[in-house]
Order: structure tokens, then C-alpha cells, then sequence
């Protein structure tokens, strides 16, 4: 073994395995910390990023800056008007 993978200060984490057991661990209660969990939707990547404390999640949001948190509640109310819209049967666009 290299010196180096000796001395590594930190555990290596590759490959979909270790990224499960990471997620299982953390979700069992043995470990605390953030996971970043992700799902194609036709085409589009959607992540959330979930901070594990005693196996209880909760949503970890990165701070916006202000231009960023006024594009994000732009984008929330289109997305709510055309979920109601829908809803209500009408079309959304």
C-alpha cells in the first residue's frame, strides 16, 4: 500500500456501495452528517441535500445571496400558479 493511501486523513468514499452505506449509516443513527440525495426527472437533475442528526433528517438548503433568493421565490410562485392552475384543470401556459 502507498504511503499515501496509508496516511489519508480521511476515509476514501467511491462508487455507489460506499455512497448507500454512507446514506444507510447516517439514516441507522451511527453517524451524523450531510447526504445529498438526487433523482433524474426526464433529463433534469433534482438534488436535495438532507443533514442526518441521531438518524432524523432535515432539508440543509444552501444561503442564497439576494439576487439568487429573489430568482428562487420567482421560480417557487410560477411553479405553485401553474400547479393550482392545473389543479383547477386550466391550462398552465
Amino acid at each position: 500500500m502507498s504511503d499515501q493511501r496509508r496516511h489519508r486523513p480521511y476515509p476514501l468514499r467511491s462508487g455507489p456501495a460506499s455512497v448507500i452505506l454512507s446514506a444507510l449509516r447516517k439514516t441507522l443513527g451511527i453517524s451524523n452528517g450531510t447526504e445529498v440525495l438526487s433523482v433524474n426527472n426526464d433529463g433534469v437533475w433534482l438534488v436535495i441535500p438532507l443533514q442526518f442528526s441521531a438518524g432524523r433528517p432535515s432539508v440543509a438548503l444552501p444561503d442564497l445571496d439576494p439576487d439568487r433568493q429573489r430568482q428562487f421565490t420567482a421560480a417557487r410562485t410560477m411553479l405553485d400558479s401553474a400547479y393550482w392552475k392545473t389543479l383547477q384543470g386550466e391550462t398552465a401556459c
